[in-house]
């Protein structure tokens, strides 16, 4: 009887070490933990380094990165004459050089869809969400075709996409905006060479269930003004195979937000795949303005994170259940064979 009863605690005490091994596995989480910047800084950027960055920004007349490299010069404490810089970008910087510079390069970028400072690439944008920025993109991928020429197929489909989007913004209020607004980014940095061999791939391959370069071609042959190239890309855009596309452009949207545009289209050579532009985004929403200097100075590795054991409620319950069952299972076995 003893042992029956011995042998049945022994059982109920193992089921529930079980029991508690499974409850802790599923208590067994991890969270990503960022890399600390402050110590990043303190081992890897000299003052020399951080010193030279600032003088060239000025010199080179890239104001904006300037005052960047000068907020973090303050943040850590670098012994940099940092008035002595501001006094230089308050002199370049009048209100005649920004309104020269702005207005025309924004012309540019409005017409061209080309450009490297934030005006052009701004005027570049505000033309995609007029429609007319991805009509003149899809009309000049047309022609090159029709020439023979190679076809950049990112920058046709993302452009046949924005046209659709249009269309779906337009329909529900805005709501599509950011997808729109990203899409219009990666396509501007398709166009400017901004993107590397690896994200561009992912992309082709994401717009190309969106966009049907070759539907769009055949629809074209009737006709190439502005009328036929809308036509014609509304027929080639199937809206259902969005989803993996408007994820990216939407993370795309929240970089440039947390940033600015020109940062935005710049931290895409440290992005070779979408996982890449899903680290830069958390990286972005938390240092903002100064996320581009970090990755200047310190490099992409700053965008992986360490895997953290959480240790959640749950977890450490678990962990007790499973010591106390461990001890009830250890106490009747040794017990038991004691008295044997």
């Amino acid at each position: 009887m003893r042992k029956t009863l011995r042998l049945t605690f022994i059982l109920l005490s193992l089921s529930g070490l079980a029991l508690s091994l499974v409850q802790l596995s599923k208590h067994w989480n991890y969270e990503d933990k960022a890399q600390d910047i402050a110590k990043l800084m303190q081992q890897s950027v000299s003052s020399e380094k951080l010193d030279k960055a600032i003088s060239t920004a000025i010199t080179e007349k890239h104001l904006d990165d300037a005052k960047m490299y000068l907020k973090i010069a303050r943040l850590y404490h670098y012994p940099i004459d940092i008035d002595a810089y501001e006094q230089q970008i308050t002199k370049i910087n009048t209100l005649e050089y920004r309104v020269s510079n702005n207005v025309k390069n924004f012309t540019h970028g409005f017409i061209h869809g080309k450009g490297d400072d934030t005006a052009s690439i701004t005027g570049s944008v505000i033309s995609d969400f007029t429609v007319i920025g991805d009509v003149r993109d899809l009309r000049e991928q047309y022609i090159r075709q029709q020439e023979g020429k190679e076809v950049n197929k990112v920058v046709a489909s993302l452009a046949g996409v924005g046209i659709g989007l249009t269309l779906v913004t337009i329909g529900t209020v805005g709501t599509t905006a950011g997808a729109k607004g990203g899409a219009s980014l990666l396509k501007f940095a398709a166009k400017t060479k901004r993107l590397t061999k690896g994200f561009s791939k992912q992309l082709a391959a994401q717009g190309r269930k969106v966009f049907e370069w070759n539907k769009f071609s055949s629809a074209m042959k009737t006709g190439s003004n502005f009328a036929d190239i809308r036509r014609a890309a509304k027929m080639s855009f199937h809206p259902k195979a969005i989803q993996p596309l408007k994820v990216t452009a939407k993370r795309m949207y929240a970089v440039r937000k947390a940033s600015n545009t020109k940062d935005s289209l710049h931290m895409l050579r440290y992005v070779d795949n979408t996982k890449d532009l899903r680290r830069l985004e958390t990286f972005t929403l938390k240092h903002g303005l100064l996320a581009k200097g970090y990755l200047k100075l310190l490099g992409k590795g700053i965008l992986r994170t360490t895997k953290v054991l959480k240790k959640t409620t749950g977890f450490l319950l678990s962990v007790l259940g499973s010591i106390f069952s461990s001890l009830f299972s250890l106490l009747f076995m040794f017990s038991g064979r004691g008295k044997t």
